[in-house]
């Protein structure tokens, strides 16, 4: 449409002044004098000249006219419209009224040369009064329709964001619907499983989705429930083989004999490294990962300082990891691979985000519906970081992640039971990589102080600069672990974890818009 707008004026007709500016493809009129403030009932007659309004038909023209708009943000009490002609040619009238799509009918009445239309109530915000106008062929010339949709480009990005209600009700629509799918794929596929019966007294291995709200009565586990290792235990914990999982290994195989850990002295101006000495020859007793990483760890070599592994060890904790969860699914601790099920979800998170770019510039260049493809992008990025909670343990792995929990209650009474703890030859170094797992080395050592290395049993594996005791051995074991999970997590380069009839309706019609105060 063609709109030039002639003239504003007030109730008596005087001029009144306004500024004429453009926004999203809209006309919009400021009127007023911004140093002036008016107050009560003010009356504005907007004077305005359409080009190309008429319908043509065959056997007909037709005047179908948005008179309000779905954009104002505040009731109007009442709407009419008054259509009238030079000459006869009215034959038939139509109006709807409310929001956008609706087929409820107002008042209207009509003569050949004129017809009235008039709301039935008070119209909510967003609702608009719509009026069809049947007017006999000839009665008016009527060019050739030119409807022209308004020139869009990334230059003009404010007309590819529509805010009008409906669009806005769409992008609502168009994330609520995502989360929702979001919420019901968790529901369905991302919790875990449990057995309907307690399965060690009734061997039954039949096992559902836990329920949500359902609690679980932990038990204490006075040893690792079925000799699982600590990596194994920390799988279990986060779904995740992380080098925390890895550090705990090494030190587990060193409690075991396949290796012993000396701290070296630490010298003006260098960091603190530890060396790493080969024992045990014989891997055949070894899980396959925990195998990968002792052949990692020395295949330059029967003895490796920490600092040489950085930037080299990173392959090595990558196959181990597989290894890891591989054997995790062989033993039907998840009901799929947690780290494919993550990448699988994640993979889908970072498509829908490039669907949800590409559908802002496409929807947002030709139909100004741009945000309804940042809703659907938004809805991408959060699939990201919902994939973690996508991995669901079976029944089995939910069963010994509970066993595994009271076996860290266990452990956490050891500072009330020191006496009875200290009196276990070797649990303080057998346990050990257990609490580093759990995230309780302090108090677990604090629990043996005044052991001495023999009777702590380290003294076989573990070699340090000063006499040994309890809290200063906790603080150089993290210091230890921390720079070995660095170490074996790095690549070359740089540092960090790796990881990876009918037709008619409000608001159909052209012309409408809205406004509001300012």
């Amino acid at each position: 449409y063609d709109l030039s707008v002639l003239g504003v004026g007030g109730g008596s007709g005087a001029a009144v002044p306004y500024e004429q500016s453009r926004d999203r493809g809209n006309v919009v009129l400021k009127i007023g004098d911004a140093n002036r403030t008016v107050s009560g009932k003010q009356t504005y007659v907007i004077r305005y000249a359409i080009r190309n309004a008429l319908n043509p038909f065959t056997d007909h023209d037709e005047l179908y006219w948005n008179v309000n708009g779905t954009d104002w943000p505040v009731p109007a009490q009442q709407v009419s419209a008054t259509v009238s002609l030079p000459a006869g040619g009215i034959r038939r009238v139509v109006c709807y009224e409310g929001p956008l799509g609706s087929t409820a009918p107002c008042h209207s009445s009509s003569t050949q040369q004129a017809a009235t239309f008039q709301s039935t109530r008070t119209l909510g915000s967003g609702e608009n009064l719509s009026v069809v106008v049947d007017i006999a062929k000839g009665v008016i010339v009527t060019p050739k329709l030119d409807l022209q949709a308004p020139q869009r480009s990334v230059n003009s990005l404010p007309t590819m964001f529509s805010t009008s209600p409906t669009m806005l009700a769409a992008t609502v629509f168009v994330f609520l619907a995502g989360l929702v799918f979001i919420a019901m794929n968790w529901y369905q596929r991302g919790r875990d499983h449990v057995y309907l019966t307690n399965y060690y007294l009734s061997n039954d291995p039949r096992e559902e989705v836990r329920p949500l709200f359902r609690g679980q009565t932990i038990a204490p586990e006075y040893e690792p429930p079925e000799k699982l290792h600590p990596a194994e235990a920390g799988l279990l914990l986060d779904e995740s083989a992380d080098p925390k999982d890895v550090t705990a290994t090494i030190v587990d195989l060193a409690a075991r004999g396949y290796l012993t850990i000396s701290e070296l002295p630490k010298h003006f101006l260098t960091k603190q490294d530890w060396s790493l000495a080969k024992r045990k020859k014989d891997t055949g007793n070894l899980a396959a990962y925990e195998r990968l990483i002792l052949t990692g760890l020395f295949k330059s070599g029967d003895e490796v300082k920490l600092s040489e592994l950085k930037g080299k060890f990173y392959t090595t904790l990558q196959d181990a990891q597989t290894a890891l969860y591989d054997d995790s699914v062989k033993q039907s601790w998840f009901v799929g691979n947690p780290r494919r099920t993550r990448q699988g979800w994640a993979i889908l998170g970072v498509a829908v985000a490039i669907v949800g770019a590409l559908l802002t510039f496409g929807l947002g260049l030709g139909l100004g519906a741009g945000l309804i493809g940042i809703a659907i992008m938004l809805i991408g990025f959060l699939l990201v970081p919902f994939s973690r909670a996508m991995a669901a343990r079976s029944a089995k792995g939910s069963d010994l992640l509970q066993r595994f929990l009271g076996f860290r209650m266990y452990m956490l009474t050891a500072e009330k039971d020191r006496q009875k703890f200290a009196e276990k030859e070797g649990i303080f170094s057998a346990y050990l990589p257990y609490a580093i797992v759990f995230g309780i080395v302090d108090r677990w050592a604090n629990a043996f102080r005044g052991l001495d290395a023999r009777a702590a049993g380290i003294a076989a594996w573990y070699v340090g600069t000063t006499p040994f005791n309890a809290a200063s051995f906790s603080s150089d074991l993290q210091s230890f672990s921390s720079s070995l999970s660095l170490s074996v997590a790095s690549t070359p380069g740089g540092s960090g974890s790796s990881g990876f009839g009918g037709g008619g309706f409000s608001g159909g019609g052209g012309g409408g818009g809205g406004g509001g105060s300012w």
